[in-house]
């Protein structure tokens, strides 16, 4: 049941949102889905030799 109210609510923030919102909307979930998604995770954050001790 809340699932259905959801997809309900989602189609009618669908109609009532500008198609440039939406497409703004729909590119930034994309990359998110895209970096959630990606197979070679990034490697951690290391200090860089030259920069001090």
């Amino acid at each position: 049941m809340a699932t259905f109210l959801s997809i309900i609510a989602a189609v009618l923030r669908a109609v009532l949102k500008g198609k440039q919102a939406l497409v703004l909307e729909n590119l930034a979930f994309r990359q998110q889905l895209g970096v959630y998604l990606r197979k070679e995770k990034r490697p951690p954050i290391a200090a860089h030799p030259r920069c001090g001790p």
